[in-house]
């Protein structure tokens, strides 16, 4: 008895399944039975296809061991034994030994509580640290704002937490508190874990003005009140001294001027503006009044509050227009239009406050649906985002800048007028809003109240979010109530894998479906430094491909980290080709793998110069070929690159190689054998040329035409070419080549190949195929099982009965299905070709067709064999020696045919 199993060595990670296979051969004389066991795991983590095999003496069996520790094994190295006991005799037991090595997974995760925190010069924030991974961790906890402004001091400062443990440090925040303005949103990030991988969470402190907005514009409006007051005392002492005439002419001028301005008068229009889809509030929006006669030019113009609630006072009496508009809404008209022409014009009277002027904003909701596909979706989230807008802080503080200054004082009114100081209060407050707060562009932050979600950054620096879902394993989802019209980017976050941005343009009321995003592991990295003969080499190009995606990075050249470069969002666990390439060197490739979570570093590159090069053409069987890789080593540097699928089709070209250097080229293809080639570059002979290759197949082929003895193609028959381990099964063709078959695709190996058809004798060979051959097999089949016979008169046995209708049932099956029918020739007689052999039949015969059964009789097929049916027996089998055997039949349908009675 001989046992192997393979691997001896593994690394297995915690709740993945790894395969190996346990391989047992009899070498005795006798059929031997095994039983395989594995010792030193709980049995719940491993599983056999099969745990017993019964073997014939030199010929060995094969069993699936699966192994499958739970997540939480302790990273380390531990030995498992697989026993393989013979229960035959001799009873030998063998004992073989595999390594498993379950690598360390640092998990780290970092929340903080709460996310967002109000304060004033200082705040603190809870941060809670849990070690989710197999091997104790050395957590540094760290914070940095963006702005460099934000001191952090940690309690505790650096824990160290076993595998499955849980810390809450809290982090106190201190910041010089600004003197006036809107609160200040400082976004910070907190750090956890070893340097070169750490974790990161962010949060938001926003921090209070000592004097708020609100004050700044409520001592404005004092000293606007004030002013207004002391000339509107003024304008009343010159009126009462003029004479009565003098004082009709003032009023007349008065109410003239009033009827000429909107806004000279004591009517106002306020009213809320809510979400279409939830009704919630919505502030930011901008409102903007025009005259019902000329809805181009806005007279004045104001913002919602957080409350949604707006309010315009001082307006003449007149009808009006009002128009809305916000960030990521569909402009609208009171109350429901698109355009002016279709709104409702808004009448006020002298002293009227009119309220109410309600409006819903956003058109339908529209829904976005789709799904996550690639890497498991499991737990990822799914956020859709209103892009920042840039530009739109600096619109903000200028609004804020107006503000604070206050509207400028009136110039002196002529002599004989009324003052318009309301009206021009009134324009100034107009210019603040469209100048900043109403600008669209800061309003994306209106969309926070919509979603329900946290506040928005400031315009300009990020993103707000307007929903969020949490994906299950089918990756689906649909995200509902969605404002519309709108451009919004769909981001899914998932822990160990690369964030996925997608950008969605939503029309109106759209219902979007069929969204998919790729999700793709990329919690790797790989970290190092790049150098050449004279020191660390910057402005390097890095790259790593794993054949379906690559990331790219540059070498560093701010002094102090010159040469260093980070690859980030690698895929894991993976096999990962980087190449390193720089203007005037030759350029390497290395091939790296990544365990699960890895973070690699300390890779040294170090890049030679040369100019060398080596071209030509990938060809297989005459043709040029693309896709196929084309590497060049010489021991110590590698240089890889593809050939062309487009253009050129089949060429390649090797450039920055060290001159002088001797070359292995390798040319490798899915579906092509590997082929080596042997340069050298000289200083003479740098630059090679027409080094082609002419790749074949890693596959062979076996076709040809199946016959049977006596002439004649065969369809229909069963070709099987197998190894024990690996079969391949194709049919021979009815047409356009009757008999015909290939099988392509074959791996290079020992086979046999089997031909079967219904009723006749199989036929089997052995063949060796090798890489790229196409072997032709023409096998010659012996005849298949039929049956024959013939119908004469009854009354005068040796005339024939043409036409007479004769059916064939399965002997189990008879007399309710057929299994065909014929009809007699000219001169009575019948065969039915290709029967299943050995089986029991049943041959029924009748006159005139369609009639019933005049005569039937049971038949025995064998394999190969022309079957007679004679009629003296009405039951019974009938027996008969295969054709060319020398034998005589047990009966003859000539003299002893099958009859029928003819009306």
């Amino acid at each position: 008895m001989r046992v192997e199993v393979s691997p001896r060595q593994c690394s297995v990670v915690p709740g993945e399944a790894s395969v190996f296979t346990v391989s047992v051969a009899n070498s005795g004389t006798l059929i031997s039975g095994h039983r395989i066991r594995v010792l030193g795991l709980d049995p719940r983590w491993t599983s056999l296809d099969q745990d017993r095999l019964s073997l014939f003496p030199d010929t060995a069996g094969v069993a699936v061991l699966t192994i499958t520790l739970p997540r939480g094994v302790p990273a380390g190295r531990r030995t498992v034994a697989v026993e393989v006991s013979e229960l035959t005799p001799p009873g030998e037991t063998a004992v073989v030994e595999i390594e498993l090595t379950v690598p360390a997974e640092p998990r780290l995760r970092l929340a903080l509580d709460p996310v967002s925190v109000t304060g004033g010069r200082q705040a603190a924030v809870a941060v809670t640290v849990d070690n989710a991974g197999n091997a104790p961790l050395d957590v540094a906890l760290d914070g940095r704002d963006d702005e460099g402004e934000v001191r952090f001091r940690f309690e505790p400062g650096d824990p160290v937490l076993g595998p499955g443990d849980q810390r809450i440090a809290r982090v106190m925040l201190r910041a010089r508190r600004p003197w006036f303005g809107s609160p200040k949103v400082r976004t910070y990030s907190v750090t956890a874990g070893p340097p070169g991988a750490p974790v990161m969470t962010t949060g938001s402190w926003i921090q209070k003005a000592r004097l708020t907005r609100g004050a700044l514009a409520l001592t404005g409006l004092l000293a606007a009140a004030t002013v207004f007051a002391v000339v509107v005392a003024v304008a009343l002492s010159q009126v009462v001294s003029n004479s009565n005439a003098d004082r009709n002419l003032a009023l007349q001028v008065a109410q003239a001027a009033q009827s000429g301005n909107a806004n000279a008068g004591t009517a106002g229009i306020s009213g809320t503006v809510t979400q279409q889809s939830s009704g919630a509030p919505v502030g930011g929006v901008t409102v903007e009044i025009f005259r019902a006669s000329d809805p181009t030019t806005p007279i004045v113009s104001t913002a919602t509050g957080p409350s949604g609630a707006y309010h315009f006072s001082g307006l003449a009496a007149a009808s009006y227009k009002l128009q809305f508009q916000g960030a990521g809404f569909s402009s609208l008209w009171y109350p429901d239009s698109l355009t002016p022409d279709g709104a409702t014009p808004v009448a006020v009277g002298n002293g009227q406050a009119l309220t109410g002027i309600n409006i819903r904003l956003g058109g339908l909701p529209g829904v976005i649906s789709g799904q996550v596909v690639g890497a498991d979706p499991t737990g990822a989230v799914i956020t859709l985002e209103v892009p920042g807008a840039g530009g739109a802080a600096a619109a903000e503080q200028a609004a804020l800048n107006a503000a604070a200054v206050g509207p400028a004082p009136p110039s002196p009114a002529p002599a004989g007028t009324i003052p318009t100081t309301a009206a021009a209060a009134a324009t100034s407050t107009s210019a603040v809003f469209r100048g900043g707060v109403a600008n669209p562009a800061v309003l994306v932050s209106a969309r926070v109240g919509e979603a329900g979600g946290t506040p928005a950054p400031p315009a300009g620096q990020g993103p707000s979010i307007v929903s969020s879902q949490t994906l299950s394993s089918s990756g689906d989802f649909t995200l509902a109530d969605v404002p519309s019209p709108g451009t919004f980017d769909l981001v899914v976050v998932k822990t160990g894998y690369a964030p996925a941005v997608q950008e969605v343009d939503l029309s109106g009321g759209e219902q979007r479906s069929g969204v998919v995003i790729t999700l793709h592991k990329g919690d790797g990295s790989i970290a190092g430094t790049v150098s050449s003969s004279s020191g660390p080499l910057g402005g390097a190009t890095i790259a790593a491909s794993d054949g379906t995606s690559t990331v790219t990075t540059v070498s560093e050249t701010t002094p102090g980290s010159v040469g260093d470069f980070v690859l980030s969002s690698l895929p894991t666990p993976d096999t990962l080709s980087v190449v390193v390439t720089a203007p005037g060197y030759a350029s390497q490739t290395l091939t790296l793998s990544l365990a699960a979570h890895q973070q690699l570093t300390g890779i040294a590159v170090t890049l030679v110069s040369g100019t060398g090069s080596i071209s030509g053409v990938v060809s297989g069987s005459g043709s040029p070929l693309g896709g196929i890789k084309v590497t060049a080593t010489n021991g110590q540097v590698s240089s890889s690159t593809m050939t062309l699928s487009q253009g050129q089709v089949g060429s390649y070209q090797l450039t920055g190689l060290v001159v002088p250097g001797d070359y292995t080229l390798t040319f490798a293809g899915t579906g092509f054998a590997s082929q080596t080639r042997a340069v050298s570059l000289t200083a003479g002979s740098s630059d090679l040329s027409a080094v082609d290759a002419d790749l074949v197949a890693d596959t062979a082929s076996v076709y040809g035409t199946i016959s049977q003895s006596g002439g004649g193609a065969v369809h229909q028959v069963t070709v099987v070419l197998s190894s024990g381990a690996t079969s391949y099964k194709v049919m021979s063709a009815d047409s356009p080549t009757p008999g015909s078959y290939e099988i392509d695709g074959v791996a290079p190996g020992t086979y046999t190949v089997s031909f079967t058809r219904v009723g006749g004798q199989p036929v089997s060979s052995i063949v060796s195929l090798t890489a790229g051959q196409r072997l032709r097999y023409d096998p010659v089949l012996a005849p298949a099982a039929s049956i024959y016979g013939r119908v004469a008169l009854a009354s005068d046995p040796t005339r024939a009965v043409p036409g007479a209708q004769v059916t064939l049932y399965l002997a189990s099956q008879y007399p309710t299905v057929s299994v065909a029918t014929v009809e007699t020739d000219s001169t009575g007689q019948f065969t039915f070709s290709n029967v299943d052999a050995p089986q029991n039949f049943v041959v029924a015969v009748a006159f005139p067709v369609g009639t019933s059964s005049q005569e039937s009789v049971v038949v025995q097929t064998a394999q190969g064999a022309a079957q007679p049916v004679c009629g003296s027996q009405a039951t019974g089998s009938q027996t008969s020696t295969p054709a060319g055997s020398g034998g005589t039949t047990a009966c003859n349908p000539q003299v002893d045919p099958l009859t029928v009675n003819v009306p």
